[in-house]
């Protein structure tokens, strides 16, 4: 569902997991309308989200319009309270709603000295004020999150653009009353949410043949196209909203009666009521509402709205909307809204290789436009057989998806911490299996080297103590030569081949499988039974995904290899090993072995205080001691494997190897997860 990254917006995971955060206020800051509703965190009886109520007389939604008096006096509410305000002494503001950069450029409110970001604020903190005045006793104690939508245009949401929205949001609230952390969401993602949620039994047939949200608003058209077999999202937008409907209504009814918009008593307040005379005619068309135009000589108009009024000003009048990609689109608001949602459509069917007359995914129609009942007609014109599902209280969808959404992705925060601490934890535990491996391989190599330092021994050690010959072994195992450098890519290319072969075991018991069953297992306690019965599909690692693990850690010749090698001290751990050996040989050609020095750090010991005499061994005794050596190759191997094992440091190996595996699988668990989320 392409959970929103809240780290963005300064929340993280560990905030959530401690409980920093008591509630969530999901706010539809629309163009036209404003609603809110409400999700309790610190409930775990809590199902679905609440309304938010605006004033005593138990309103849930006001107009996105502001009227201030002279004296400074601001006055938020419905149409009809803002309507009643016309002869006021004061100003009314709407449609003041504009993208982040012109926002942050102070962009002024036409014919004013205000800015609209100034606006923007005012409108949402005296939202934020009346509904805590009219909230219940504790609904926001504690911090709370305020998710606020915005449209799914890259005007909104690109190049951190959500970020500063959210800045320039969150400065508004300033000593508003609630201790509240913004963040911005695209709004059709939380619609279908929103709608999935409540329409679950319905969807779940047709949502994995791809999904469509078209939501419909005041001042932009939202599609968002989702994959859930890829767990892509697509998100386009453009300013083709339903004022430009109610602008085109006003205008004509202004040249029906040879008037001009500057002889209107206020632009905005009759704007206002042609809102609300185009939303009563989609919701009874054969009401015939009427609409009051007064004008500055004291003469008025009273128009009424009728079929052919609207079908003329929806098919037939001109209009144009511009964006930064596509430059500008000319034609009716009913082709403009076709052509687009056609071409989208048809870059989600061309996703699963369908004709966009064959689709039969979901298409959601959201968004307060929406009630206007051709856009349905479109849809159903584009894609005859998908399974179109049209929100019931549109008005209502955003708000609650924000609330839905934000709940979800905190939920999926949770999980994606606990699948990957469970993945470490996994991991570390099996770094034994990659140990033995790697004792396995590095044994025959320090074999080898002492083998060979003894056979010199025997020939040149006439004048060679056994503590002198420690001391070269110690100089030369790893030394800064061109033997030394030598050995050490050879261990180095030792230890490579080791973790491959630790990754490349593709048996239930290697660490693919492990991690695989570790995230099915979160999977299935997180959501009983679903998984047994196909709701959530089973987490696995996709052959691609797990080459790029390997190809990952693989990288740069394996550079951790130097670290481990130096973590480990690995000279200190060979060249006791090596005296080890040796005094193993020592003690059998002696006579002094007992059952106390079969140990090999205790033989190792030991051997450690003879060496430091200066007797010299005559090369019979030199040659019976490499004799006994090399009889035992493999006794002495297995020792040695078991002394790895022993002295290894797991942590250095850990430390090394662990974030380049969980790293690199990042992608795929927050895949998987990201599918799973609508289960919460």
């Amino acid at each position: 569902m392409a959970l929103l990254d809240f780290s963005r917006f300064g929340v993280t995971v560990q905030d959530v997991r401690n409980g920093v955060y008591s509630y969530v206020i999901g706010f539809d800051l629309g163009d036209g309308e404003v609603s809110a509703a409400y999700w309790n965190l610190k409930d775990e009886g809590f199902v679905k989200p609440v309304d938010l109520k605006f004033d005593r007389n138990e309103s849930t939604k006001v107009a996105s319009a502001l009227f201030i008096e002279q004296n400074g006096n601001v006055h938020i509410g419905s149409l009809d309270l803002i309507r009643n305000l016309a002869n006021a002494k004061g100003r009314l503001y709407s449609n003041f709603k504009v993208n982040p950069e012109r926002l942050g450029k102070n962009e002024l409110y036409e014919g004013d000295i205000v800015t609209k970001k100034r606006l923007m604020q005012l409108m949402l903190r005296n939202c934020i004020e009346k509904i805590a005045a009219c909230s219940l006793p504790g609904m926001f104690e504690g911090r709370g999150l305020l998710v606020v939508g915005c449209p799914s245009s890259p005007e909104w949401l690109g190049d951190g653009k959500d970020i500063g929205y959210a800045a320039i949001l969150a400065e508004g609230l300033a000593d508003c009353g609630l201790n509240l952390k913004v963040v911005v969401m695209p709004e059709s993602r939380a619609s279908l949410i929103k709608v999935y949620k409540e329409q679950a039994d319905v969807l779940s047939d047709y949502i994995r043949k791809g999904v469509a949200v078209v939501d419909n608003g005041s001042s932009t058209l939202d599609i968002t196209l989702i994959n859930f077999d890829t767990n892509r999202q697509f998100d386009y937008s453009i300013p083709l909203g339903a004022n430009k409907i109610e602008r085109a209504m006003l205008n004509s009814l202004l040249r029906e009666k040879g008037r001009g918009r500057g002889e209107l008593l206020g632009y905005n307040q009759h704007l206002l009521d042609v809102r609300a005379c185009k939303e009563a005619y989609f919701s009874n068309p054969a009401g015939t509402p009427r609409v009051f135009l007064e004008y500055n000589d004291e003469g008025a108009d009273t128009c009424r709205i009728t079929t052919e009024f609207m079908e003329r000003n929806i098919r037939r009048t001109p209009m144009s909307y511009t964006t930064a990609a596509d430059g500008a689109k000319e034609g009716t608001w009913y082709d403009l809204h076709k052509d687009f949602t056609r071409e989208k459509l048809e870059e989600l069917c061309r996703q699963f290789a369908c004709p966009i007359e064959e689709f039969e995914g979901v298409i959601l129609l959201t968004g307060g436009a929406s009630k206007m009942k051709f856009i349905e007609e479109i849809v159903r014109d584009i894609c005859p057989k998908a399974h179109i599902s049209v929100d019931n209280e549109p008005s209502y969808c955003v708000s609650r998806g924000l609330a839905w959404a934000a709940y979800t992705d905190l939920k999926s925060l949770e999980l994606i911490d606990r699948v990957k601490e469970g993945i470490k934890s996994a991991v570390q535990d099996d770094f034994g299996s990659l140990v033995d491996i790697m004792a396995g391989r590095l044994a025959p190599m320090i074999y080898d080297y002492a083998y060979s330092q003894l056979a010199e021994w025997v020939e040149t050690g006439d004048d060679v103590t056994p503590s002198e010959l420690v001391k070269d072994i110690e100089k030369s195992f790893l030394a800064n030569s061109p033997n030394g450098r030598e050995r050490k890519r050879q261990l180095r290319r030792c230890l490579e081949g080791a973790i491959l072969e630790y990754l490349n075991n593709n048996t239930d018991k290697g660490v693919r499988s492990i991690i695989v069953a570790t995230v099915n297992k979160v999977f299935a306690s997180t959501f009983p039974g679903k998984i047994n019965v196909g709701a959530i599909r089973a987490f696995t690692i996709l052959d691609d995904e797990w080459k790029t693990v390997i190809d990952s850690v693989s990288a740069d010749n394996l550079k951790f290899g130097d670290g481990i090698l130096d973590a480990l001290n690995l000279e200190n751990i060979f060249v006791g090993l090596i005296k080890a050996l040796i005094g193993l040989a020592i003690i059998a050609i002696f006579w002094v072995m007992t059952l106390g020095l079969v140990d090999l750090e205790k033989v190792a010991e030991w051997v450690g205080r003879m060496f430091v005499s200066d007797q010299k061994i005559s090369r019979e005794k030199r040659q019976r001691i490499f004799d006994e050596f090399k009889s035992k190759k493999q006794e002495n191997i297995a020792k040695v494997v078991e002394s790895i094992k022993k002295n290894f440091s797991l942590a250095a190996v850990q430390d090394a190897l662990l974030p380049q595996m969980t790293g690199t699988l990042n992608p795929a668990i927050d895949r998987a997860v990201n599918v799973v989320s609508i289960y919460f």
